[in-house]
């Protein structure tokens, strides 16, 4: 599913830069990144999903 999102971006013309500008731009509990460096380094997969994926 991975995988057949990012291509579906990539065809809309959506690089890298745009996901890390994008990154850039939210802000995240400083709680949450403990948990998910804790995560990182007991070895999970850590992958962020969004609900909010159109811009209003």
């Amino acid at each position: 599913m991975r995988d057949r999102m990012m291509n579906a971006l990539h065809a809309q013309g959506k690089t890298i830069n745009d996901f890390v500008d994008r990154l850039n731009k939210f802000t995240i509990d400083p709680q949450m990144i403990s948990a998910i460096r804790s995560a990182h380094e007991l070895g999970y997969l850590v992958m962020l999903i969004s609900s909010s994926l159109k811009q209003g």
